[in-house]
């Protein structure tokens, strides 16, 4: 049996590991706020973009298709590059995607947008994973996991009244304003704070089987990458899961959606 290393840490270990699970929580709110978000804001956004309401239903889609494609790239991007770079760089992006949408004066605008923030949101509960098994001790890991699941919840309801009120006393538009900083800013600080193995801030690992092997080089781990890639896309049982997303989850939550 592996031996897990016990000993004492200090204080900033902690402080990165509650930082850690606090930006990536507020990261998953956003997730699932950006999911159900359209049921709320499709009238609103419907009258500024001059079109039927149910036209939008076209906008809300497009979320999860990109969403899908990326949750299986980032699974193999948290493999060879820090968990938290990736979570970080494709949180931006997501942040960016909202703003766009916000600053839309046309459908095909906000549609752009919303790729975007399905493209930058796909990595997070993956890349969470990966972090956890990294920080956490494989007795904590459910739990920080579970941690991570209430955030979901979260943002389900923000998406629901609160949002609600905030665009009848705001605007649908400075809701994505504010949604796309406040990923911004966690994702950043995330970034500034912590990386995604206790080693690289000269901590022992918590699981030694976490331990890293030899270093590869950044050209290694892109060639190894669309190895990887291609094994996933060639495997034939891989399409039928695909296959049920693409014709039954997304048509099903455009409906209840709209």
């Amino acid at each position: 049996m592996d031996k897990v290393i016990e000993a004492k840490r200090p204080i900033s270990f902690h402080i990165i590991r509650i930082t850690l699970v606090g930006c990536l929580g507020i990261l998953q709110v956003i997730t699932a706020f950006q999911k159900t978000c359209p049921s709320i804001v499709a009238i609103d956004m419907a009258m500024s973009y001059n079109v039927e309401k149910h036209r939008l239903g076209t906008f809300a889609a497009l979320y999860f298709y990109p969403y899908s494609v990326f949750q299986i790239i980032s699974g193999l991007l948290v493999d060879y590059f820090d968990p938290v770079w990736v979570v970080t760089i494709f949180g931006i992006l997501a942040s960016a995607g909202s703003v766009m949408c916000g600053f839309s004066r046309n459908l095909f605008e906000g549609i752009i947008g919303r790729i975007l923030v399905g493209i930058g949101t796909a990595p997070v509960l993956v890349g969470a994973m990966k972090i956890f098994r990294n920080w956490f001790k494989k007795n904590q890991v459910p739990i920080a996991s579970g941690i991570l699941m209430c955030h979901t919840c979260i943002g389900g309801v923000l998406a629901g009244k609160p949002l609600s009120d905030f665009c009848k006393y705001h605007s649908w538009r400075k809701a994505f304003y504010s949604i796309g900083g406040i990923g911004a800013f966690f994702s950043i600080l995330m970034a500034i704070v912590a990386r995604g193995r206790p080693e690289r801030h000269g901590f022992a690992p918590v699981n030694e089987e976490s331990k890293p092997t030899v270093e590869k080089s950044a050209k290694e781990r892109v060639i190894q990458l669309f190895i990887n890639m291609w094994k996933i896309v060639k495997y034939p049982y891989y399409w039928i899961p695909v296959a049920f997303v693409l014709m039954n989850v997304v048509p099903f939550i455009n409906a209840t959606s709209l």
